[in-house]
């Protein structure tokens, strides 16, 4: 069985805090700051998203290969001053989440 790999970036955000990692809308796993996730996944098209409380990464449609495993990055967008604007407006942004 193939795998998704998901590696989170450090920084000051949301260090002590854990992501949800979701594959198919169901929670999988959880990822902290500086590490990594192994999902077991099949072979075909996936989505990925990753949440916090209310805020979220957007949807990310994803092929496993049926050969190899797929490596995917994460971490938060909030930036200091815009840390307002993230956990409102821009909630469902609020992490980052693209292929290595």
């Amino acid at each position: 069985m193939n795998s998704i790999k998901i590696r989170r970036a450090t920084g000051w955000q949301d260090k002590l805090r854990a992501y949800k990692v979701l594959l198919d809308r169901v929670v999988v796993a959880e990822i902290t700051q500086g590490c990594h996730a192994d999902i077991p996944a099949t072979a075909g098209a996936h989505t990925v998203q990753l949440k916090i409380d209310w805020c979220s990464s957007p949807l990310l449609h994803v092929e496993v290969g049926s050969e190899e495993d797929l490596t995917l990055e994460c971490g938060p967008n909030a930036k200091p001053l815009l840390s307002l604007l993230y956990v409102t407006f821009l909630c469902r942004r609020y992490i980052w989440l693209r292929q290595a």
